[in-house]
């Protein structure tokens, strides 16, 4: 995912909208 975030254009905001649409209490939202 990291790699996505770090991208550029449409994979970057999908990346993120994704994260945001993650449970607070992901792991992953909270390494973000």
């Amino acid at each position: 995912m990291w790699l996505r975030i770090l991208g550029r254009g449409k994979v970057q905001s999908q990346a993120i909208d994704e994260l945001e649409a993650l449970p607070k209490d992901n792991p992953q939202r909270e390494n973000a």
